[in-house]
């Protein structure tokens, strides 16, 4: 029986089916499965109405990651941002815990940001604005953290991401394809250790790192569910 193939009336809804058809098929297959003449079949579109939105591989990979950042962005503010402005430690806990969730939900999104599939973002306008939204509260509240003593003073930037590889780090090792390494571990015991990890790389950055543990204690409850 012959495949029936969707017309499209609208731009937007190819562009939309495009993203969604390619991390179906990365996540069922991996990233080498997915080719944009695969992505072209799989939709019953042709490579003329594919390439209007997506010059190459490269620049699927990027949509996606700037749309995975984009919908992490608003669980950061709803979740996060909001509750916690006035709590930078709670903050960045709670952070580091919405994107455990996150990246467990959608294992594409670490898959395709750590590999090579994207390796020149600045290339992209749009995953640029994406990871700058992103980024931008959490160094607001470091800049806010250093007048009130809390970090230690120097470029936000760089506390930023000395407290973020670590963190990121793990979740690569978790839910990346290197997640093999742990597949005897029990999640609720990863997703512990993480929390930890979490609490450890924040701490690096503070001014006062004698106590970190009896603190973020007081915030467990409010952040690992």
């Amino acid at each position: 029986m012959e495949t029936a193939k969707k017309k499209y009336h609208y731009q937007a809804d190819l562009k939309q089916d495009l993203l969604e058809k390619g991390i179906q098929i990365i996540c069922e297959k991996g990233v080498s499965a997915l080719t944009l003449k695969a992505l072209a079949n799989a939709l019953g579109v042709t490579s003329a109405a594919m390439y209007h939105h997506y010059s190459d591989k490269k620049a699927l990979m990027a949509a996606i990651v700037a749309r995975r950042l984009d919908e992490l962005n608003l669980l950061l503010e709803e979740q996060v941002f909001e509750p916690f402005k006035d709590d930078v430690i709670g903050m960045f806990v709670k952070s580091a815990m919405v994107m455990y969730d996150f990246c467990e939900e959608h294992p594409e999104f670490l898959i395709i940001a750590n590999g090579d599939a994207v390796d020149n973002w600045a290339a992209y306008p749009a995953l640029m604005d994406s990871m700058q939204r992103i980024v931008a509260k959490p160094l607001a509240a470091i800049t806010q953290a250093q007048g009130a003593g809390v970090i230690k003073s120097g470029d936000p930037r760089d506390f930023l991401l000395m407290a973020f590889s670590s963190i990121y780090g793990y979740l690569v090792i978790i839910f990346s394809r290197k997640k093999a390494l742990l597949e005897s571990s029990d999640p609720k015991t990863l997703r512990r250790n993480y929390f930890e990890v979490a609490c450890s790389a924040i701490n690096m950055i503070r001014v006062n790192q004698g106590s970190w543990r009896s603190e973020f204690q007081q915030v467990e409850q409010a952040v690992l569910k």
